[in-house]
C-alpha cells in the first residue's frame, strides 16, 4: 500500500515522504490516526509539483545566503559595548546582540539560532562566530568588541555653595 505521510513518523519516514507499507499497517494505524493519507495519482502529481516548487525557492534562497556570506567574508563585524577598568565587558555579548549588528552594518538578517558562539564573549578584543546559514552553508564571522568610553570620569565636580538666609542678614542688621 502506498502512503503519504502527514506527520514525522519515526522509523517509518519524514512528512511529505511517500512509502511503501503493509496494507494492514497502513489502513489500521498510520490512516486513522491521521499519521498518513492514501497516495492516490492526483495526490502524487500535487506532491511533485509542491517539491519542484519547493526546490526553486530552496535555489532562490541559496544564492541570496551565498550573497550574504561573500559579505560575511568581507568584513569584520565591530560591537561596542561598556565595560569595566579591567577591560570586561558588563554583560556577555549573546547571539542576539551579534544578530542585530549584522542587520544594522551589513544589512543581514537571520535567526539567532543560526549564530554559534564557542566560547563566551565576555572581554575586548577579536573574537570568533560561526553563522550556519545550513548544514552545507556555514561561515566564520570576525567579532571585533570595542569599548565604550565612560562618560562619567570627565565629568567635573560641581561644590554647592551654602546659602544665606535673608532672616540672619535682617539680624545682623538690626543689632548695629
Amino acid at each position: 500500500m502506498k502512503i503519504i505521510l502527514q506527520k514525522d513518523v519515526p522509523n517509518v519516514g519524514q512528512i511529505g515522504k511517500v512509502i511503501e507499507v503493509k496494507f494492514g499497517f497502513g489502513k489500521n494505524w498510520l490512516i486513522p490516526q491521521g499519521l498518513a493519507i492514501l497516495a492516490t495519482t492526483s495526490l502524487l502529481k500535487q506532491i511533485e509539483d509542491k517539491q519542484n516548487k519547493f526546490k526553486k525557492e530552496h535555489e532562490e534562497t541559496l544564492k541570496q545566503w551565498n550573497l550574504n556570506i561573500e559579505k560575511l567574508k568581507k568584513s569584520a563585524l565591530v560591537i561596542k559595548a561598556k565595560v569595566t577598568e579591567k577591560d570586561n565587558l558588563y554583560s556577555h555579548i549573546t547571539a542576539k546582540n551579534i544578530k542585530d549588528e549584522l542587520k544594522k552594518q551589513c544589512k543581514i538578517e537571520i535567526s539567532e539560532k543560526q549564530i554559534k558562539i564557542p566560547n563566551e564573549i565576555k572581554h575586548i578584543g577579536e573574537h570568533k562566530a560561526i553563522i550556519e546559514l545550513t548544514p552545507e552553508l556555514t561561515q566564520e564571522l570576525n567579532v571585533k568588541i570595542e569599548a565604550i568610553k565612560n562618560k562619567t570620569k570627565d565629568k567635573k565636580i560641581s561644590v554647592k555653595k551654602p546659602t544665606i538666609r535673608k532672616k540672619t542678614v535682617k539680624k545682623t542688621i538690626k543689632k548695629e
